[in-house]
């Protein structure tokens, strides 16, 4: 396949496809500077497009080839693609976050000038968008006044022909387009007009990096979008980030009463169980997830929702074990939010607080497990080890 399309390339070479689909069989291969030229013969000689996928593939090799080759593919290569491609496809906020993401890699630049500079670049897409949305509001008002014109010499009476004097246009005649303000009209467009889960995208990097950022984010594109769910769950996603709990749970709870649906109720369930409130919310909020997504049962994240609420209290502690136990023996489904850690930890976790002699060799081979999966997270790893002190620290068994 790969020599197919070389032939190809190398009969017609502003044949866009052939190096697009060279790039990508190069990428597989992966043979990087092949690949990455042949993406740049690509965009050259593709037609300019908004959610372009050489756009996607190219960013894909970059972050591929400097992540398997970063003595070869260095930063400075991957920021000057990038340019290269952005000034081709200008329009793309999948490219404008990947260059945010590039500044992000200049281990010679401090942290923060760093994090300043990626901001700089999203904010300087969203700029050039709202100077678009402007040019085309004006060049709009600028086809309703000439329209206005026609209807004021339609509607002019005769004697006012006649007499020369100034015509006005009945208000009726008037396109009512021409009371909106500009202002209004030339909001910019929302960024999955643009390409298709960029909102995420971005709100998922500005996270990353500072949760209020993200939120004031999200609002904005609500502001655009204001009848998408999926942003109405990033907004509480983000409140949650920045450990507003409560304020998450009244949005949540807002639009389960307007649109119900699985995903809102998934996050009551995790919220209600966070708070340790009331496990009949959290039981309630399970139900509602399992029928409105079609289910027969609950899957691991929402089982984890109510083993945690019910090992808060000492009354549920006994069917919360029994939940673990049998998430455990799952831990392999565990593909969601919810991870084996996590079940691990929490099933420990009570284990080490009942404080029961039959638990002692139990918990302590969890949290062994459970510390040789953490990777990355020293904190997390610390606490894990001093719960194995404490494990340690139940009383033997006596026959």
């Amino acid at each position: 396949a790969l020599e197919s399309v070389q032939a190809a390339v190398q009969r017609d070479p502003n044949l866009a496809p052939a190096w697009f689909k060279l790039g990508q069989l190069s990428h597989r291969v992966p043979m990087w500077d092949e690949s990455i030229a042949a993406l740049r013969n690509a965009a050259r000689s593709a037609d300019v497009e908004t959610a372009s996928p050489i756009v996607e593939e190219f960013i894909s090799v970059l972050r591929d080839a400097r992540a398997a080759s970063p003595q070869k593919i260095s930063a400075e290569m991957v920021r000057f693609e990038l340019s290269e491609l952005a000034s081709r496809f200008p329009d793309d906020p999948a490219l404008a976050l990947a260059q945010a993401r590039a500044e992000l890699d200049q281990q010679d630049i401090a942290p923060a000038v760093r994090v300043s500079r990626a901001y700089d670049r999203l904010d300087r897409f969203l700029a050039h968008q709202a100077d678009l949305a402007l040019v085309k509001a004006n060049q709009k008002s600028a086809e309703l006044a000439a329209d206005a014109g026609f209807w004021t010499r339609a509607g002019a009476s005769e004697p006012a022909r006649r007499t020369g004097a100034k015509r006005r246009t009945p208000l009726a005649h008037v396109p009512s387009q021409l009371s909106t303000s500009t202002a209004f009209s030339a909001q910019r467009a929302s960024l999955d007009s643009l390409r298709a889960g960029s909102t995420k995208a971005w709100t998922d990097f500005y996270q990353a990096l500072e949760p209020a950022r993200a939120e004031a984010f999200v609002r904005k594109e609500l502001d655009r979008r204001p009848g998408s769910l999926e942003l109405w769950h990033m907004l509480g996603e983000t409140l949650i980030a920045q450990n507003r709990r409560e304020e998450a749970t009244r949005l949540f709870e807002l639009v389960a009463r307007m649109v119900p649906d699985g995903e809102t109720h998934r996050a009551l369930a995790g919220l209600y169980a966070q708070a340790a409130g009331d496990p009949a919310r959290v039981e309630s909020a399970v139900a509602a997830a399992v029928r409105l997504e079609g289910r027969k049962a609950p899957d691991v994240d929402l089982l984890y929702a109510l083993a945690r609420v019910l090992t808060s209290n000492s009354a549920g502690v006994s069917r919360g074990l029994q939940l673990l136990a049998g998430l455990w023996q799952q831990r392999d489904a565990a593909i969601g939010r919810i991870k084996d850690i996590d079940i691990g930890q929490l099933y420990a976790t009570t284990l080490v607080q009942r404080a029961d002699p039959a638990d002692r060799q139990l918990a302590t081979m969890l949290l062994q497990s459970v510390s040789e999966r953490i990777v990355g997270d020293r904190a997390r790893k610390n606490l894990v080890e001093a719960l194995m002190l404490l494990a340690a620290q139940i009383p033997a068994r006596t026959r």
